[in-house]
């Protein structure tokens, strides 16, 4: 690698054989990533160092964007790649300027089929797919929650206050309702689930968990179990569609033209 600006950055993508994009490395780090007990990892960045560097991939899909999942036994683990090809390639900044074809072979000590591979793949893409859209809910409520709260404190006329917290109040209650049907807001540290309940959010993190415990396919009681969670989940996302983003747009439009576009949507 020649020397490189401060300001030049590489970035690194690696695809699969029908060109779809599997992961993306940096050597910029992500300044939105926020670190919490059970949250996913940061991911690694690329040497810009001149010279011979090496970079490993651990062969795995990005990990799900969890809520808390500072559970025992519960993972935000991405899936692991299929023995099949893939294509690596270098940007230094927009400028391609390596790629390479390569292939991941499979274990031969490994007694599993390609198929029973790829049904692993196929669950654990579906839970991290879920648990992506859990964590968007949730982290949304928790914005509105906090939009909603800081208005509410900053109205000086006691009649505009009551006005605003009775349009207010009863939404904010129903997205509370959803947001705690999904996760358990207590658990906030790792194993805080053996004083707490856990809730469909930590239950599908758990079963991320032991399906990734052996290179091989999903056992019949997995698929079930992710089957009556989906749909115990969807409930509770089909109300927060229904609620979000029309429940929010009558707060706005209550307070009136001036505050118009009042709560933000994040």
């Amino acid at each position: 690698l020649p020397a490189l600006k401060d300001d030049e950055i590489l970035k690194m993508e690696i695809k699969d054989a029908e060109g779809n994009l599997v992961r993306s490395f940096s050597s910029k780090a992500d300044s939105t990533y926020k670190k919490y007990d059970g949250g996913p990892n940061d991911e690694p960045l690329l040497s810009k160092s001149k010279g011979l560097n090496r970079f490993v991939w651990d062969m795995r899909y990005p990990e799900a964007k969890g809520d808390t999942s500072a559970t025992f036994d519960a993972s935000l683990q991405g899936p692991l790649a299929v023995p099949g090809k893939y294509m690596v390639k270098m940007y230094k900044g927009n400028t391609l300027v390596a790629e390479e074809k390569f292939e991941i072979k499979k274990d031969p000590r490994n007694p599993s089929t390609q198929q029973e591979l790829q049904a692993q793949f196929d669950l654990n893409e579906k839970i991290c797919n879920k648990l992506n859209e859990i964590s968007a809910a949730t982290s949304t409520i928790r914005s509105l929650r906090k939009q909603i709260n800081d208005h509410s404190a900053s109205i000086k006329d006691p009649a505009q206050k009551e006005k605003f917290e009775a349009i207010a109040t009863p939404i904010l209650d129903s997205l509370t309702a959803i947001e705690e049907g999904l996760v358990n807001p207590k658990i906030l540290a790792y194993e805080d689930n053996l004083k707490f309940p856990i809730m469909l959010e930590e239950k599908l993190a758990g079963l991320n968990y032991f399906l990734q415990m052996a290179d091989t396919g999903p056992t019949k009681s997995m698929i079930t179990k992710y089957d009556d969670l989906n749909v115990r989940i969807e409930v509770f996302l089909s109300a927060y569609r229904k609620m979000v983003p029309a429940e929010i747009n009558k707060i706005n439009a209550a307070v009136g033209t001036q505050n118009s576009g009042l709560l933000k949507i994040e």
